[in-house]
Order: C-alpha cells, then sequence, then structure tokens
C-alpha cells in the first residue's frame, strides 16, 4: 500500500463534492432564491472550493494522526497508512452524497460503519473492541458538546 493512491483518490473525492456542491449553491441561489449572480462572482466561487479542498487534505491528515493515535490505545496492530485508508474510504459516502439530507445521513452512518469494519480489518481489532472504541469516542464527543452548549 502506498500513500500517494490514496491521496489522490480522496482529493478526487474532495473535487468531486466541491462540484457538486457549487452547482447546489447556484441551483439554490438562482433558481429558489431569485438572487442574480454576477459572472465576476465565479472566480472567488472556485478560489474558495480550491482553497477548501486543500485545507480538508491537509485535515485529512491530522485527522487520521488523532484517530490512529486514539486506536493505539486500543492496541490497534494497523500503521498509520492502514488508519489513513480507513478515514479515506469512509469519508467517501457523505463525501460524495452531501448534497441530498436525508441520503447524507444515510450515508455518513454507513461512512461510520465503514470505519468500524474499517478498523476491524487494517488493525485487527475484534469487532466488540472496535465497537468499544467508537462508542466511547462518540460518547465523549456527545459530552463535550453537551458542555459546551451547557456553558454557552
Amino acid at each position: 500500500k502506498k500513500l500517494k493512491p490514496l491521496v489522490i483518490f480522496y482529493t478526487i473525492l474532495l473535487a468531486i463534492s466541491s462540484i457538486i456542491n457549487i452547482i447546489s449553491f447556484f441551483f439554490l441561489t438562482v433558481y429558489v432564491s431569485q438572487v442574480q449572480l454576477k459572472f465576476t462572482d465565479l472566480p472567488q466561487v472556485f478560489t474558495t472550493s480550491l482553497a477548501s479542498i486543500l485545507v480538508a487534505l491537509l485535515l485529512s491528515f491530522v485527522w487520521s494522526l488523532l484517530l490512529h493515535s486514539y486506536l493505539r490505545l486500543f492496541k490497534a496492530k494497523g500503521n498509520f497508512l492502514n488508519t489513513y485508508e480507513v478515514f479515506v474510504y469512509s469519508s467517501a459516502p457523505s463525501l460524495l452524497l452531501s448534497w441530498v439530507s436525508v441520503i447524507n445521513a444515510l450515508a455518513s452512518l454507513y461512512g461510520l460503519y465503514l470505519l468500524y469494519l474499517g478498523t476491524v480489518i487494517e488493525h485487527k481489532l475484534s469487532k466488540r473492541k472496535s465497537l468499544v472504541a467508537y462508542l466511547l469516542l462518540l460518547a465523549v464527543l456527545i459530552l463535550y458538546e453537551a458542555l459546551r452548549t451547557a456553558t454557552g
């Protein structure tokens, strides 16, 4: 396994997602909101999209590193490349279907399932240990959000 094909695949996913979101934005802005867009707005939209793709690509490494460090607490056997691979493939459903809200929710759940399954396969964790790891992480995130919301 090599990093380059994963980075290329993830970049393509981000680009497709960005294109879909641009099309959705223009449709909602022009046809639904009846707002007139100027041709001069296009370069800014594309520049912002390109910047978003680059930031998301960089953040994919940060999130994968955090996930990898977390999984090591559970004695995960895989290396960082395994974690990055699981992250990239589990992100695909949500990135490709983010433009439809109901489907995006289902795609996100499927992505979480792929994350769980990829962890079992790539990190040689038992199904139970992998499930516990992600449920514990989910509980911590929910608790964090509840505390953050409660404190304003």
